[in-house]
C-alpha cells in the first residue's frame, strides 16, 4: 500500500515535465480559436500544460512507476497515468470559492473513472538549492472521487452548468484510494 502521498520532481523529471507541457500547447499557438482557455495566452496556457504535466509524474512516481513519461495530445484517449485521472489545482484566492477543488465536466469526462487531485509544485516562483537537489516544491495528493461522485447542485461552479469543482473536505481520502496500478 502506498503510504506517501507527496513527492518532489527531480531537474530531469522537472525538465521532462515542461518539455511535455510545451508540446501539448504547441499545436495550438497563435490560434485562439482553437483553445477555449486562449484569454490567457499561449505562455499562461503552456505553463499550465507543464504544471500540469508535471503532477501527473509526480503521481506516477508515488504508485512506484518509475518509467512512467506523461502523454502528449491524447485527448481523452488515454488515462493520465494508468488507472487514473490527475487534476492539478491552482491555489485559488477568490472569495467564495474553496482554495483547491477537484474539476470534472459533465459531458466531457468519464464519470466512472477515479479523479485524482494534485496541488502544490512549482505553482509560484521559488528559489532552490544544490542542498535540496534543485528539488521542486512537493506535489501532493489531497482526495480523490469517481467522476459521476462529482456531479451535485452543490458542487457546480458559475462558468457552466456541466462544471463542476469539489473541495478537498468533501473528497475520499487518499489512504481509502482503490489501487489500480500496479506497484511492483
Amino acid at each position: 500500500m502506498i503510504k506517501r502521498w507527496a513527492y518532489s520532481l527531480t531537474p530531469q523529471e522537472e525538465a521532462t515535465a515542461a518539455k511535455v507541457g510545451w508540446e501539448r500547447q504547441l499545436p495550438m499557438l497563435g490560434q485562439p480559436q482553437r483553445n477555449r482557455n486562449y484569454s490567457e495566452g499561449d505562455i499562461w496556457e503552456a505553463w499550465q500544460h507543464m504544471i500540469a504535466a508535471a503532477s501527473e509524474l509526480a503521481a506516477a512516481r508515488m504508485f512506484g512507476l518509475d518509467d512512467f513519461v506523461p502523454h502528449v495530445n491524447t485527448f481523452k484517449s488515454k488515462l493520465d497515468i494508468p488507472g487514473y485521472e490527475i487534476r492539478y489545482a491552482f491555489t485559488k484566492t477568490v472569495p467564495g470559492y474553496p482554495k483547491w477543488s477537484l474539476r470534472y465536466n459533465d459531458g466531457v469526462d468519464d464519470p466512472e473513472q477515479i479523479y485524482i487531485l494534485m496541488v502544490g509544485g512549482p505553482e509560484t516562483k521559488t528559489r532552490r538549492s544544490n542542498a535540496e537537489g534543485y528539488q521542486t516544491p512537493a506535489f501532493r495528493a489531497v482526495g480523490w472521487m469517481y467522476g459521476k461522485e462529482c456531479i451535485q447542485p452543490q458542487y457546480v461552479m458559475p462558468y457552466g452548468k456541466n462544471n463542476f469543482g469539489v473541495p478537498i473536505a468533501e473528497l475520499n481520502e487518499m489512504s481509502k484510494l482503490p489501487v489500480l496500478v500496479p506497484n511492483d
